[in-house]
């Protein structure tokens, strides 16, 4: 069992803004116009996680457990 908070901990916000940018770089240089979407929308998947993950750290649930 994994608490919510040490999931939070596990994925940082800071990895995921830099994973999006990775993502976005690698939309930028793809010729292929599905490629590039997929990138895109990989963009804004790491980005909602990075915003999730900021708000577990600034309001951590109380006695929340995940299955692991």
């Amino acid at each position: 069992m994994r608490s919510v908070m040490s999931l939070a901990m596990a994925i940082s916000a800071d990895s995921c803004h830099e994973n999006a940018n990775a993502c976005a770089w690698r939309a930028e240089q793809s010729r292929h116009p599905f490629t590039k979407a997929a990138y895109k929308e990989m963009v804004r998947a790491w980005l909602i996680l990075a915003a999730g993950a900021e708000q577990l750290v600034m309001n951590p649930p109380h006695e929340q457990v995940l299955a692991a």
